[in-house]
């Protein structure tokens, strides 16, 4: 599971007011904070959590379709959130309810160049990579590894938002493969989406072993206590674009780096793309 707080310096709310101005962050689903609550608690019951799940109609759907989907494969069809929780586990539980409620408030509007549904195209095949990965470097950390992959650019629908011109031309050069995201927006703002990112996580109150996660997806290096995934690493070479999605730089980076086999990779990339179509239509994008 997830590791929750750590003291920090830096306030989130002052730094998201310097980047996106008057705009104000969402504030996180009720259900899902309290979803989560339970789930960190040994003696709530699926019954318990099933009930909280339930005052949600829109999220209760999307678990039981998620269960339901060839991710998950069950014997049989799950009718019920008590037996989706069975099925689950409280870690899985905990990482597909926290991805759904991001989902939902992240902005889905297309601006600019961005275009929503490769974002969330681009961030399913994440999670998906970054959890088959993960089975290989890091097996205790799958599900942690799934959902900073999903969610390491969360921050990018808020910043087109507010940042449509700069933001045009940062992803189209990205995509294109002519420059890294991250280093255009260190150049020109002196922060990067993983930062905001952060600042996100901490706003939400979100765990602070993700936060951490997302916040140097960009970087190979393991920091402090809260130890960065691998495989959200290298996921992060993973672009919105069909044309180039960046499938080479990550298979050569893991041969590199972590010694894994090609054939292997390309394999395992080949079938959570397939996994991925699934989850966004699920998420609803």
């Amino acid at each position: 599971m997830f590791k929750f707080f750590v003291s920090r310096k830096t306030d989130p709310k002052t730094m998201l007011k310097k980047v996106l101005g008057d705009y104000n962050l969402p504030s996180f689903p009720d259900v899902v904070l309290k979803t989560l609550e339970k789930t960190r608690d040994p003696n709530a019951s699926s019954d318990v959590i099933s009930q909280i799940l339930a005052k949600d109609p829109g999220l209760t759907v999307r678990v039981l379709r998620t269960v339901n989907s060839a991710a998950f494969s069950p014997i049989q069809k799950v009718e019920n959130l008590t037996q989706a929780i069975s099925l689950l586990g409280m870690s899985s539980l905990e990482s597909l309810v926290l991805s759904m409620g991001v989902s939902k408030t992240l902005p889905n509007e297309a601006v600019g160049g961005f275009n929503p549904k490769l974002f969330w195209q681009g961030s399913a095949r994440r999670a998906y990579i970054a959890k088959a990965l993960s089975q290989h470097l890091h097996p205790q950390k799958n599900m942690e590894s799934f959902t900073a992959g999903l969610l390491q650019d969360m921050a990018l629908p808020f910043l087109v938002k507010r940042k449509t011109e700069a933001y045009d031309k940062f992803l189209k050069s990205w995509e294109r493969g002519e420059r890294s995201l991250h280093e255009m927006e260190k150049e020109t703002f002196g922060w990067d989406h993983a930062e905001v990112a952060t600042w996100m996580c901490w706003e939400w109150k979100l765990p602070e072993s993700l936060a951490s996660a997302i916040g140097g997806h960009n970087q190979p290096e393991e920091n402090g206590e809260h130890k960065r995934p691998a495989a959200v690493f290298l996921v992060s070479f993973i672009k919105n674009s069909n044309d180039n999605p960046g499938t080479e730089q990550l298979i050569e980076a893991a041969q590199e780096k972590y010694g894994l086999e090609a054939g292997m990779l390309k394999a395992l990339v080949e079938e959570s793309f397939e996994q991925a179509e699934e989850l966004v239509n699920i998420i609803g994008h």
